[in-house]
């Protein structure tokens, strides 16, 4: 409704009614104070300069569009050629980039003002009506582009005159899919090229214009060309396949190398304890000496003569009987344990008493409590209380102030430890031992059940290296855990149970109490070798199966190196748990990869396989991360490996 006359009538009659009161009506100045125009700000100006630009791309569109589409090919002079019509797609395509990076920074910038909700508001729909406008000119110009197209191939099929070609076996990676440009509608045409282009910022260049890809979808390859695609395809083929034997070669040396660094943190470990003794005993000494050095200036000062003869006397038997113990205190802790056992004649073993097994056992667990720990009946380590009864208290390694006091007590509490294994492998297990070297008391032995050398399927338990030594996986699961899972008893006990025969080997005990190595069992490697040659080799078991750990792998397949023919003839499944092998050098060979398997730590379910190197042994999930825990977690699948192998 128009109320034109009715705000005249309105603006005629506060006029008069002004004149009548004596108020002037506005000035001029006023007049144009109350109408003038504001002042154009950034904002505006940048979205009329975008705008404008858009606008003339769309009136340069529109002017030229009759001649953009005619298709005579220069009959006439006024036509547009070809070469004229690219000019056109490549300017309008660069001022359409040119205008949705402008209109992107613009729509930045926006957000980067501070101002009023309203005023962020306009701004924000300012810009979304640019875009639009920018989206409605691209439309444009994509259907004049796809109108062209479309006259193009349909005047390249009237000029040639033939029928369509057959298509070649091999794909052109420049040509358009013809076939469906030509089937299908040229609205649909329209509407794919429209989409292509309806996101300005994500418009991409292409290297060939559409004419030529239409040309050369329609022409197919020469035998030349064919062969030379052909040739290049070869050789891409041979570079992804060397590509690909590099990356595995790779892949196994950084598996190579993790594993190196496995067994080099583990051995720094084992040389912490050793390092932190000789440490203690150092200061130890040097601060004796600074004390003694005291005490003779002050005697010296005194005029004490006689007495400085004595002290100095004094001086050095406390000097020479402290290095003495400090070099030689975890053997003479040995030699106190072993001071007592009852003599036994090596060639006499299966005739031990029950009253030198009594002794024994009254022996270990003497210097278990002397120490104040006792196993209670679930194997574990406590405390024992002032009543002597075994508490719930667990093994406290601090046990001082001072480290070197601590770390010795730990070394003397495994010591004992270790006694105690032997104890429980004589006593409950029934086993026996044999001397090595043979016939000689004076070395190192190992551990038999008493009718090993008459069974068919043998069992040898080989552990890893370190403090451990016969019956033991790992000392510190023994005094933190249990015995169960520290001690290799329950495997003895479910061999027995099977009716196989057992062998428990001692590969680390290679020194006598005065230092000396012991013959024929100077490391591992010759205990191993040593064993086999006097015992294993003189039974009747036909099927022998191994089950080493950690070092205990090494020491397993260098003595398959050295005794390959026997080896492989009587041994029948192997299996390692977390070994370290690899670091051996040794080549595994296919028998190995045959009989053997390596439970290694890991997170995965228990017997989840393992990524396994083409050169190493099958490897699957021990079903625990710890290294130390891997031997007791898998004990049931060890089992049933060695079942499935003796029974082939």
């Amino acid at each position: 409704m128009d109320i034109t006359p009715l705000f005249r009538a309105y603006i005629k009659t506060v006029k008069t009614r002004n004149k009548a009161f004596g108020i002037q009506s506005p000035t001029s100045d006023d007049k144009q104070r109350i109408l003038r125009t504001k002042p154009k700000t950034a904002f505006m100006i940048t979205a009329k300069d975008i705008t404008s630009q858009i606008t003339r791309l769309r009136d340069f569109l529109l002017e030229h569009r009759e001649k953009y589409l005619s298709f005579y090919d220069n009959v006439v002079a006024e036509e547009m050629t070809d070469a004229e019509r690219d000019q056109i797609d490549t300017g309008a395509q660069r001022i359409i980039n040119t205008c949705s990076h402008l209109l992107k920074e613009f729509r930045n910038d926006n957000r980067k003002v501070t101002a009023a909700p309203q005023m962020k508001e306009y701004m924000e729909a300012v810009a979304d009506l640019i875009d639009m406008y920018l989206k409605a000119v691209c439309k444009i110009h994509s259907e004049l582009k796809a109108l062209r197209v479309k006259r193009t191939l349909v005047m390249r099929k009237l000029s040639r005159l033939e029928l369509p070609q057959t298509k070649s076996n091999i794909p052109n990676p420049f040509a358009l899919p013809t076939s469906k440009v030509t089937e299908k509608d040229p609205d649909k045409v329209l509407d794919k090229d429209i989409e292509e282009v309806e996101e300005p910022d994500t418009v991409k260049k292409m290297d060939l214009c559409e004419n030529d890809v239409a040309v050369l979808a329609d022409e197919e390859l020469s035998a030349e060309e064919l062969q030379m695609f052909e040739s290049e395809n070869v050789q891409l083929l041979n570079e992804l396949n060397s590509m690909t034997e590099e990356v595995k070669a790779i892949e196994s040396k950084v598996l190579h190398i993790a594993e190196l660094q496995e067994i080099f943190t583990e051995k720094v470990l084992q040389q912490e304890q050793d390092i932190d003794r000789i440490s203690n005993t150092v200061v130890g000494s040097t601060e004796n000496v600074k004390d003694a050095n005291e005490q003779i200036k002050q005697a010296i000062q005194r005029n004490a003569g006689l007495r400085v003869y004595v002290l100095f006397f004094l001086l050095v038997i406390s000097c020479f009987g402290y290095h003495l113990m400090s070099l030689r205190f975890l053997r003479k802790i040995r030699v106190f344990f072993k001071s007592k056992p009852p003599k036994q004649n090596w060639q006499e073993t299966t005739d031990i008493s029950y009253c030198t097994i009594e002794r024994e056992k009254m022996d270990a667990v003497k210097a278990m409590k002397h120490l104040g720990y006792a196993f209670n009946s679930e194997g574990q380590l406590r405390k024992v209380g002032v009543d002597g009864q075994v508490t719930e208290e667990p093994f406290q390694f601090n046990v001082s102030n001072q480290h070197q006091e601590c770390q010795a007590h730990y070394e003397e509490l495994g010591n004992a430890v270790t006694e105690y294994v032997y104890h429980l492998m004589e006593t409950e297990r029934d086993l026996i031992r044999l001397p090595v070297p043979k016939d000689s008391n004076k070395g190192t032995f190992i551990f038999v059940s008493k009718d090993y050398d008459q069974k068919d399927v043998l069992v040898i338990l080989i552990h890893g290296s370190g403090a451990v030594r016969a019956g033991q996986w790992a000392r510190s699961l023994i005094i933190n855990d249990n015995l169960d899972m520290g001690t290799q008893l329950p495997y003895i006990k479910t061999a027995q149970e099977k009716g196989y025969g057992v062998m428990v080997l001692n590969p680390n005990d290679n020194c006598l109490a005065t230092g000396q190595k012991i013959p024929n069992s100077s490391s591992g490697e010759e205990h191993t070798n040593y064993v086999w040659n006097n015992y294993v080799k003189n039974t009747k078991a036909t099927k022998i199966a191994i089950v080493a750990h950690s070092y205990g792998g090494v020491l397993t397949v260098t003595l398959a190196d050295q005794l390959k023919s026997e080896f492989e003839k009587r041994v029948k499944a192997i299996a390692f748990t977390d070994s370290v092998h690899v670091y051996s050098n040794i080549e595994i060979t296919k028998f190995m990869k045959e009989v053997a398997r390596n439970w290694i730590s890991s997170q995965s379910p228990l017997d989840t396989p393992m990524n396994t190197p083409e050169y190493d042994i099958p490897r699957v999930s021990a079903g625990h991360q710890k290294h130390e825990m891997t031997s007791y977690s898998c004990m049931e699948s060890v089992f049933k490996f060695i079942d499935e192998k003796v029974s082939l």
